[in-house]
């Protein structure tokens, strides 16, 4: 925190993560209230958001890793802005559709998709690899302590401002975000460099430098293990996001402050992640703190569908706590350990890879969590993800990596 350059990434994180809380937060609340959307309806819009991870993450990162990623960031912020500030201007004009909400959810995910893989790929350069422990801790305490505040921020303005104002608070910090990134020296994290220094980005083939990506992943021992305990952890967790608002706001009848303040329970819980992380790993070691963490997610997941009403859900915000801590470290631990084996030329690429393969079955679990909640009810697509979840932990339990105690 010392140096001024990370100070401003820093806030940009701030900014960027609260704007896309409120979005996030109010998007579910616009499809189920004034557009009448069904439980797949609001399990769609999660699919679409991820369906974008999916169809350009990979070229993306060949992108990110031929080019600026400060520049990219700058730009993704700015374009994210402008796109998210459409719904707002079209519900005031009462012209806001169920598939202008879809096609601006589809936009906004390719735009946090550039976003997020930028940033990931600026950190190593900027910090320096010694402290990337440290400087993804930092950062994920900023994540989760907008998920702690976010939700019961956004929860509050829908219900005193209205669901459009809330919206438009978070283009504004969408925006802020870039302004911040944009105050980094180019040269603080030589993005001026080109990252793979093997001659003019035209004459290379595209495809080619994709597929080096994924063949690092797939062939790298580490990062082939975690990738498939993230694709298992991720269905999970997205058939349990598609439909956790809807089964609080439409099955147990929580209103917007209810809704907001529950949700900022498992903020709290990833707070207290974020702090305690880089402990958790230095006592345990990266491998043993991964495979706590997953194994001991699952069962916090379970505590939501047995949630029935107000007089429970102090269980529910004591499970979405538990949920939100493991994953914090865990994923403080497997993407210190990711960009710690990465070579930097290929940095953009494989974090791209991470992406589309988390954004695969990011979209089949919203579908199918919206799928069973349309067909039975909300509660048993809850049952089904935390069924998912506790098959997480297999691959790294089954594997050395279990075993890790540094980063490589």
């Amino acid at each position: 925190m010392r140096q001024s350059a990370f100070r401003r990434f820093f806030a940009a994180g701030v900014f960027g993560s609260i704007g896309q809380r409120m979005w996030l937060f109010a998007v579910p609340l616009a499809a189920i209230g004034p557009l009448g959307a069904s439980a797949f309806q609001v399990g769609l819009l999660t699919a679409l958001a991820n369906a974008a991870v999916v169809a350009f993450s990979l070229p993306l990162g060949v992108w990110i890793d031929r080019s600026a990623p400060r520049r990219r960031l700058i730009a993704s912020g700015l374009v994210r802005a402008a796109v998210v500030v459409s719904v707002p201007l079209a519900w005031w004009a009462d012209a806001l559709s169920y598939w202008h909400l879809a096609a601006v959810v589809f936009a906004s995910g390719a735009l946090d998709l550039l976003y997020q893989t930028s940033r990931q790929s600026l950190l190593p350069p900027l910090v320096g690899r010694p402290r990337l422990v440290e400087a993804n801790a930092r950062l994920e305490a900023v994540n989760q302590t907008t998920s702690l505040g976010g939700p019961a921020l956004a929860g509050q303005m829908v219900a005193i401002l209205s669901t459009p104002v809330t919206m438009l608070a978070g283009a504004v910090s969408m925006a802020a975000s870039s302004i911040a990134v944009a105050a980094i020296p180019a040269s603080a994290a030589d993005t001026d460099e080109k990252p793979d220094g093997r001659g003019d980005a035209a004459s290379r083939s595209f495809r080619r430098d994709m597929a080096e990506g994924m063949r690092f992943v797939l062939g790298e021992p580490v990062l082939r293990v975690l990738a498939s305990s993230n694709l298992l952890a991720n269905s999970a967790v997205f058939m349990f996001g598609s439909v956790q608002v809807y089964y609080l706001a439409h099955s147990l009848g929580m209103g917007p402050g209810q809704i907001g303040v529950l949700l900022s329970a498992g903020g709290a819980g990833g707070v207290a992640g974020a702090f305690t992380a880089r402990k958790i790993a230095a006592r345990l070691g990266q491998g043993p703190a991964m495979a706590a963490a997953l194994v001991l997610f699952a069962p916090c997941s379970a505590m939501l569908p047995l949630t029935t009403g107000a007089s429970t859900a102090a269980l529910g915000g004591a499970g979405l706590a538990g949920m939100m801590f493991f994953a914090v470290v865990y994923n403080v631990a497997q993407v210190s350990t990711r960009q710690a084996i990465t070579p930097p030329r290929l940095l953009g690429r494989v974090n791209a890879t991470f992406r589309f393969a988390t954004g695969i079955m990011a979209v089949a679990g919203a579908l199918v969590g919206g799928a069973i909640a349309e067909a039975v009810d909300a509660r048993t697509a809850l049952w089904t993800s935390t069924a998912l979840g506790f098959t997480a932990c297999l691959p790294v339990l089954l594997s050395p990596v279990r075993r890790l105690r540094q980063l490589p």
